[in-house]
C-alpha cells in the first residue's frame, strides 16, 4: 500500500483505492488532518499522493500509525465488494489515530500521536 515515503510525501497505492466508497472514506479522514498540503488522487492507477507539512509532523512522529497502515495493507491486498467493509472498518481505525496526532502551534511538542485509549 505504501509505494514511496520521504518527508513530507506518502504515496498509496492499492486496488481499493479505485472504489469511489473507499476513496471517499480515505478522503474525508485526510481532510481533517491540517499539516496536509494537498492529496491527489488517481483513480485509474488506484493511488493518492500525500503532501505534509514536515514542520507540523516529523516522519518519526507518524511512526504509530504504521501497525494500522499495515492492517490497512493487508485487508486492501485482497480487495472485492465481499472485503469493502473490513477495509472500511480500519479505515475508521487510522481515522481514530488521526484524531489522536496533535498538531499544534511550532513552539509545542508538534506531531506527537497519542495513543486512542489515554
Amino acid at each position: 500500500m505504501i509505494t514511496s515515503f520521504f518527508p513530507g510525501h506518502l504515496r498509496l497505492r492499492s486496488p481499493a483505492l479505485k472504489d469511489t466508497v473507499v476513496t471517499d472514506k480515505v478522503f474525508a479522514i485526510l481532510q481533517q488532518f491540517p499539516a496536509i498540503k494537498r492529496i491527489e488522487h488517481n483513480q485509474t492507477a488506484g493511488s493518492i499522493l500525500l503532501e505534509y507539512n514536515t514542520a507540523q509532523v516529523p516522519a518519526e512522529s507518524l511512526q504509530p500509525l504504521l501497525p494500522v497502515l499495515k492492517k490497512l495493507e493487508k485487508a486492501a491486498s485482497a480487495y472485492s465488494e465481499k472485503t469493502k467493509p473490513a477495509i472500511l472498518t480500519v479505515l475508521d481505525e487510522l481515522e481514530s489515530c488521526f484524531t489522536h496526532l496533535q498538531i499544534n502551534n511550532p513552539d509545542a511538542n508538534v506531531g506527537v500521536l497519542n495513543p486512542p485509549h489515554e
